[in-house]
């Protein structure tokens, strides 16, 4: 594998920060429905009806995310990980994208009522975490990739 597995081609990104930003955004207004923009209706309180729309959003962006994943993780991790650049925003973009398909999955199937508030706002916070550590990811690449193009007069 070469050192060009760390640059993506105009495709790859477009699919990664495309479903990582629908992810982001649909699970993000999803999130502000459900918990603030409750109204009063005819048999109590009442939830947007876009929310099941925006649900079904997040989860199929999602899907495509962990597939992106896997091909980030078996193409870019690899050749990242031996030219030590950015080790320490990769691992922390690796452990949050893990981190949000185990509890995504544990919110759908394997936790009850009583911890699903508490699971779900893990989910959330580590949405945001995984945002952040992205842009500071790709932030630190492009910055090295521009200072190794600059000539010296």
């Amino acid at each position: 594998m070469s050192r060009t597995a760390l640059h993506f081609s105009r495709a790859a990104k477009l699919i990664l920060y495309g479903s990582v930003l629908t992810s982001f955004l649909s699970g993000s207004v999803w999130f502000g429905l459900h918990h603030w923009f409750i109204t009063e209706g005819d048999f109590g309180p009442q939830h947007s009806p876009a929310e099941p729309v925006l649900i079904r959003i997040h989860g199929a962006s999602a899907f495509i995310v962990m597939i992106v994943f896997g091909w980030v993780l078996g193409r870019h991790v690899p050749v990242g990980w031996r030219s030590h650049r950015s080790r320490k925003t990769g691992v922390s973009v690796i452990v949050a994208t893990a981190a949000l398909v185990i509890t995504g999955y544990s919110l759908y199937y394997l936790v009850g009522e009583d911890s699903h508030d508490k699971i779900a706002l893990l989910h959330v916070c580590l949405g945001f975490s995984l945002i952040l550590t992205l842009c500071i990811h790709i932030w630190k690449a492009v910055k090295k990739r521009h200072q190794s193009t600059v000539l010296p007069i």
